[in-house]
């Protein structure tokens, strides 16, 4: 089978990338011809197999300091990207795969890659890593808090709250996106077939009501042999991914104010709320908590391996974090929150849950598992093993190949 992988980033900002940037592997291992399709960035990793770009806009770190013609086209763009489309259909004109797999469009590629894609007669699938079919923002919360006021299709509850990058121009094209899509049918109707990796996901999008395919419910996978772990409890707790509000870190520095314990904790990850984190730790003089920045790959892997334990204070409602499945691959227990599909991945054989936000009940948690070596060491082998037998290649490979054969069968076109 000949799959194009769709995803506006080619190299790792997050989850979906991290997902995104596996697949292509995973699909040539088991005999697939594979090909890309994302955003052309100086930094796009390197590719072993055919790698289609669109010109790059502006993103979400440089709208606000664009002038008004860059934002006029980055509007347009996100609305609907007619290069991106062009792209699209060059792509499949040289690769001419029988599946194009969508991963994260929003807003940079825009629908259009979708109606190229239908236009020419191929199935379309797409892996839903957060809940654009439904909220604008992707993640259901807006300025400290979980939101669904766009149930049933509220667009308005956009330019109200603000709810795009806490900003007026961006949640206008967030509002200006979902309205002509939905008018138009473009999404989520474009797509033939969903995956979502976590239940929690499909149930929640499924809630809404909102006109699309059927949504197939999908673990990630890990390659286990690429994921050496370490039992032993390390010196530190630890943190990391992108720190952003909804991530949880402000919840966690004042869980570990109130520990009142020796152990130091590490923070590892980029993103706008660093000014932020690092005025509360010398406000609070959190001596013992220190960031280290971005960290990927081997780097990555020995900081989780000398880790007491892996904290994910999320509070929003998480998909599948790769935070969780990384730390548990590696050995190590989790601690976090019980929010989202984090309770089908998080038990008390591997780690412990506490309610979402509650600094008391996080540091209550901590307490009880940081001197418990014994405790420790079971859980992260616990942990291992989960990951092991919930998140198989061979079986997703299986999973996902009758998922294409699925929908391909059971695809059809919409009006040009």
């Amino acid at each position: 089978m000949r799959v194009l992988v769709v995803n506006k980033y080619h190299k790792l900002t997050g989850g979906a990338d991290r997902y995104a940037l596996d697949l292509p592997r995973l699909l040539m291992s088991h005999g697939h011809e594979t090909a890309f399709l994302s955003m052309d960035q100086p930094d796009n990793w390197p590719a072993d197999y055919p790698l289609y770009t669109v010109p790059s806009g502006l993103t979400n770190k440089t709208w606000k300091g664009a002038g008004a013609g860059e934002r006029l086209s980055a509007y347009l763009h996100g609305v609907y990207h007619r290069g991106a489309g062009a792209v699209m259909a060059k792509a499949i004109s040289e690769f001419r795969p029988d599946v194009v797999h969508c991963q994260n469009l929003f807003y940079q590629l825009s629908p259009s890659v979708i109606r190229a894609a239908r236009r020419a007669g191929v199935t379309v699938i797409q892996t839903l890593h957060d809940y654009q079919p439904v909220c604008a923002n992707n993640v259901l919360f807006t300025h400290g808090h979980l939101c669904e006021e766009c149930r049933p299709r509220r667009f308005h509850s956009i330019l109200k709250n603000r709810c795009y990058n806490d900003s007026a121009s961006a949640s206008f094209l967030a509002f200006s996106a979902k309205v002509v899509h939905t008018m138009f049918g473009l999404y989520p109707q474009g797509v033939d077939r969903f995956i979502a990796p976590s239940r929690f996901l499909k149930a929640e999008i499924e809630s809404f009501g909102v006109p699309m395919a059927p949504i197939d419910q999908l673990n990630y996978f890990l390659e286990p042999a690429a994921y050496e772990p370490q039992f032993d409890p390390g010196s530190y707790l630890l943190f990391f991914g992108q720190l952003l509000k909804h991530k949880g870190v402000y919840t966690l520095l004042t869980a570990y104010e109130r520990l009142g314990m020796d152990v130091p904790l590490v923070i590892a990850g980029t993103g706008p709320e660093e000014t932020g984190i690092d005025r509360v730790i010398a406000q609070r003089s959190l001596k013992g908590v220190r960031r280290v920045g971005y960290k990927k790959g081997a780097d990555l892997f020995d900081l989780i391996r000398g880790a007491r334990l892996v904290i994910v204070p999320s509070e929003w409602y998480e998909n599948q974090p790769y935070a969780v499945l990384e730390a548990m691959a590696l050995g190590k227990p989790v601690a976090a929150s019980s929010i989202g599909g984090i309770p089908e991945m998080v038990d008390d054989r591997v780690g412990r849950l506490f309610p979402p936000g509650d600094a008391t009940a996080l540091a209550d948690v901590l307490r009880e598992l940081v001197s418990d070596e014994r405790c420790l060491r079971e859980a992260g082998k616990a942990a291992r093993q989960r990951v092991l037998a919930n998140h198989d290649p061979a079986e997703h490979i299986k999973r996902l190949e009758e998922i294409y054969r699925i929908a391909i069968k059971q695809s059809s076109t919409i009006p040009g």
